[in-house]
């Protein structure tokens, strides 16, 4: 009962997170068109980059909503981790866009800098301050995420590794209240420029999106070319956690040690381990102080583990690498 009260709140609390998001999408999508077409009456460079920064916040959000969407459905036995990683290619796409807008700003930065044109900062400050106001409402959509449901199953999340959901909505959450500052830049350029009528003041604010949304395109791709690739995660060194592991009582050696990413938040690890002076009957115990060791230290929440006892791998056989020349035991898997 308890179990499918817990499995109804989450499925109730998915969906109502995913409305949440795609209220936020219609929203950053009118901030969008509001911008676009004030940089376009302007003639706003720093407005249209604004613009460009808020493209991302679309993509953002379109990834925030679809996930939501996704974690209200099972896995089934095509997709059996689910469709995150359609998300990650998304974000992917994310990423050359961002750095092809980039390289447009830049490009139209250098233009005007050679020949300057006339911008009108009262456009420029009245569309900017709309996307401040909208992207304001907007965090305020997005933080309200606690419901009652979910404070009373955040210690069951915790201790499960299961806390996706409040990340990736923080996460959407960092790319609103980013375009909030930048779009604050953009006003202090337009009054820059209506008391000195000094128009180059636009282009150094366009420089300064560029370089947010340049560095925004390296982040985001690096994240998605690492997951896809299985990379293992950039916070995690496989060689301190096969030391961790080996200096847990009753194991004596670990191998074959594989950690990789499914989503940037779900992460998954493979490996042998020879025990030592626990029979391969008894190791259930160890099991699970591997994973409490695995969640807390590392954040690893999907583990397979494989027993040999040490009488199979002689000593010297096997180290941390892949390269282990010992015979294994096909009854000692544990999952």
């Amino acid at each position: 009962m308890i179990a499918q009260r817990h499995e109804h709140a989450h499925r109730h609390d998915g969906q109502t997170q995913a409305r949440r998001f795609a209220l936020a999408f219609a929203l950053t999508a009118g901030v969008l068109l509001v911008e676009l077409s004030g940089g376009l009456v302007a003639n706003s460079l720093a407005l249209l980059s604004d613009a460009g920064h808020v493209l991302t916040d679309i993509f953002a959000l379109g990834l925030g909503w679809f996930a939501a969407v996704k974690a209200t459905q099972p896995a089934n036995a095509r997709q059996t981790w689910g469709y995150q990683r359609v998300g990650i290619v998304a974000a992917l796409v994310n990423a050359v866009t961002l750095a092809g807008i980039t390289l447009f700003i830049i490009y139209e930065a250098v233009g005007r800098l050679r020949h300057p044109e006339h911008v009108s900062p009262l456009v420029m400050a009245a569309a900017a301050l709309f996307g401040i106001a909208v992207n304001l409402i907007i965090a305020r959509i997005l933080g309200d995420t606690h419901t009652h449901a979910e404070r009373d199953l955040a210690v069951h999340d915790l201790a499960a590794g299961t806390h996706e959901h409040d990340l990736n909505t923080r996460a959407a959450l960092l790319h609103v209240l980013g375009d909030v500052g930048v779009s604050a830049g953009v006003v202090v350029g337009a009054i820059i420029i209506a008391l000195t009528g000094l128009t180059v003041v636009d282009v150094a604010v366009s420089l300064a999106v560029a370089l947010v949304l340049g560095l925004g395109a390296w982040r985001v791709g690096r994240e998605a070319v690492n997951v896809l690739t299985e990379a293992t995660p950039r916070d995690i060194s496989t060689s301190q956690l096969a030391a961790d592991l080996r200096a847990m009582p009753g194991i004596y050696n670990v191998h074959h040690l594989h950690v990789w990413g499914i989503t940037p938040t779900r992460r998954a690890l493979s490996c042998h381990a020879v025990i030592d002076d626990v029979p391969l009957s008894q190791s259930t115990h160890l099991l699970e102080r591997i994973n409490v060791l695995l969640r807390e230290r590392y954040r690893i929440n999907h583990a397979t583990v494989q027993f040999e006892e040490r009488g199979i791998c002689q000593d010297g056989d096997c180290d941390a690498s892949d390269a282990c020349t010992c015979e294994m035991d096909p009854v000692a898997h544990v999952h």
